[in-house]
C-alpha cells in the first residue's frame, strides 16, 4: 500500500483507534486495570487515564508511550492500533517452534486451500473462511524470515 493508494488516516481518526484500542485492554471490567498497567510500564496512572478518558480530557500517548503499551499489551493490541491504516502485527522473534507443529500448520493451510479451489475458484465466502488461516500461516512463517531469535 502507497500514500498514492489510499488517503492517509486523520489525526482525530487515529487518535480515536488509540484510545478505542487502549479501551479495549484496560480499565474497569479490561484485562489489565491502570494500576497493573502502570506497575508493568512505568507510565503513571494519571497519564494511563487520560488516554482512555472522554472528551477533552482524553490525551493520545506519544509514539515512546505508545510503544511501550504496545510490547506490554501484545500483538493483538498492536494490530487493533495499526489495522486502522490496514496494518497488523506480529512476533518476529522466532521461537523454535517444534518441526512438527510449522508443518502440520502449513499442511492443515494448504489442504484447505486445496479444498476450496477444485472448483477454480475461491469465492467471497471461502476467502473470509481463509483470511485467519493464512494470517496464521503468515505468523507461523515471518520469524523464520528474521534474523532475530530467542535466546
Amino acid at each position: 500500500m502507497s500514500v498514492s493508494d489510499n488517503a492517509l488516516i486523520e489525526q482525530h481518526c487515529a487518535s480515536q483507534q488509540i484510545a478505542r484500542a487502549i479501551g479495549l485492554f484496560m480499565g474497569a471490567g479490561r484485562k489489565y486495570s491502570v494500576a497493573d498497567v502502570s506497575l508493568g510500564t512505568g507510565i503513571p496512572s494519571r497519564t494511563l487515564s487520560s488516554y482512555i478518558a472522554s472528551g477533552e480530557e482524553r490525551r493520545t500517548p506519544a509514539a515512546d508511550k505508545l510503544l511501550v503499551l504496545m510490547h506490554f499489551f501484545g500483538t493483538e493490541f498492536a494490530s487493533k492500533v495499526l489495522g486502522s491504516i490496514g496494518l497488523g502485527a506480529h512476533e518476529v522473534v522466532v521461537k523454535h517452534e517444534r518441526p512438527g507443529a510449522v508443518i502440520a500448520t502449513l499442511a492443515a493451510a494448504t489442504s484447505m486451500i486445496a479444498d476450496m479451489a477444485t472448483d477454480g475458484f475461491i469465492d467471497h465466502r471461502e476467502r473470509a473462511q481463509l483470511e485467519p488461516v493464512a494470517d496464521n500461516v503468515i505468523a507461523t512463517l515471518q520469524p523464520f524470515a528474521t534474523r532475530k531469535t530467542a535466546e
